[in-house]
């Protein structure tokens, strides 16, 4: 009987911890600047699991990203912030496994959560805001198929809400390191306005693109020899035409629409 009774034990323990709730732990550094407490997650080193699971079974695919990597990240994360409707670009599953294997292992040698405080506290020695957390991944192999080649940075940020920042990183991408630098800042000015202005995700197109310029504007001051590849995209007669678009539809709330845009 006591056998059976230990065997039953161990068995609901693992049946538990293997469950779609469980809650996982990921490693983290916490700091502080002043007031603000700081936390970096590095999401991206339980991918491995998500990586081995998926060959095994790729029939599943699906089931095992949303286990593994997207529940996680809602149910931790996303889903209480602000903005937490961004997090549905995040849905489809990483298919890459062996190219987003190798991103992972890079990432993990890079460094990147050093770079990651060194731009919060520079930039939270401007800005006074909330305590943040950021949550580090390795980015879906994916995007290099279709973002167009002089529009890459190696870096695609989400701030779901105030203190809420994903970071998804390339780290065979040329120039990362700084292009990360400058998105950590523009990324915590969405956070700290969202804690101070926030009223509604339902914005215009003239909301958003203020939001957006703000931000910008805000990254550009705290790392001004740091230069976006979009800053130069288009000529004179080029941006006269899509302004011209613009002003038509200014007053527009449609967030598809925003994302076209901006």
């Amino acid at each position: 009987m006591r056998n059976l009774f230990s065997f039953l034990i161990i068995f609901l323990c693992l049946a538990t911890c293997d469950s779609d709730n469980a809650k996982l732990q990921f490693p983290t550094v916490t700091f502080s600047n002043a007031t603000q407490q700081f936390t970096i997650v590095s999401f991206y080193q339980h991918m491995p699991m998500y990586i081995e699971k998926a060959r095994q079974n790729r029939h599943q695919i699906d089931r095992l990203y949303k286990k593994h990597v997207f529940n996680p990240l809602w149910n931790d994360f996303a889903s209480t912030g602000e903005c937490s409707f961004l997090a549905n670009s995040l849905k489809h599953p990483i298919a890459d496994l062996e190219g987003f294997g190798k991103e992972v292992e890079a990432l993990a040698r890079s460094g990147a959560e050093e770079i990651v405080k060194n731009a919060l506290l520079k930039a939270s020695d401007v800005l006074p805001g909330p305590n943040t957390t950021v949550y580090v991944q390795a980015i879906d192999p994916v995007y290099k198929k279709y973002m167009p080649e002089n529009l890459r940075t190696g870096i695609i940020a989400h701030t779901f809400g105030a203190g809420k920042i994903f970071i998804t990183i390339d780290p065979f991408s040329p120039n990362w390191e700084n292009q990360l630098r400058k998105v950590v800042a523009h990324e915590y000015h969405h956070s700290v306005w969202i804690s101070r202005k926030f009223e509604t995700v339902n914005f215009s197109l003239l909301e958003y693109l203020i939001l957006e310029g703000r931000a910008d504007n805000f990254a550009e001051m705290v790392y001004p020899a740091i230069e976006s590849p979009w800053t130069n995209l288009f000529d004179s007669a080029k941006e006269r035409d899509v302004w011209q678009y613009m002003k038509t539809v200014l007053d527009v709330r449609d967030a598809q629409l925003n994302m076209r845009m901006v």
